[in-house]
């Protein structure tokens, strides 16, 4: 495994993981990466971003699905990763909670923006790639954005 801190402001690394089960609500089983993920699909909704303390749905702002996080279990959980500590050696220490499961396909996007913070001890974001083949995708991070 690998996993450095680039600054204060952000880590980032790779976990050796090769295959992600995803459980979906009904008992569906999804192997990440030889999975077919079009079966989750049909448990996804409109993905909305929040603006203005309300939850926005705009397709011209952002293209994509989400899970909701009682609707879903991983079995890759972080706590059994150094990542929880690189960031507590960084931050002091954290609690991560489970969000939704946001969902991609071809042409989906997000436009640039800042994550509407969940509740007032929110201090960011832990975004986790699972392990499937794709191109595109770039992620970029601006500390000063707002």
């Amino acid at each position: 495994m690998e996993f450095t801190s680039q600054s204060q402001s952000y880590c980032q690394g790779t976990v050796n993981k090769e295959i992600v089960n995803i459980y979906l609500e009904d008992e569906t089983i999804v192997a990440i990466p030889n999975g077919d993920i079009s079966e989750m699909i049909e448990y996804a909704k409109p993905a909305t971003f929040g603006k203005n303390s309300e939850n926005t749905l705009d397709p011209e702002y952002r293209s994509a699905k989400y899970i909701d996080s009682g609707n879903y279990v991983l079995d890759f959980d972080p706590y059994n990763y150094d990542i929880v500590n690189i960031i507590s050696d960084q931050m002091g220490d954290i609690r991560l909670e489970r969000d939704k499961l946001n969902l991609y396909g071809v042409d989906d996007f997000f436009n640039l923006h800042k994550d509407t913070p969940k509740s007032s001890d929110m201090i960011g974001t832990l975004v986790v790639c699972l392990p499937y083949n794709f191109t595109g995708g770039e992620f970029h991070y601006n500390i000063n954005i707002y």
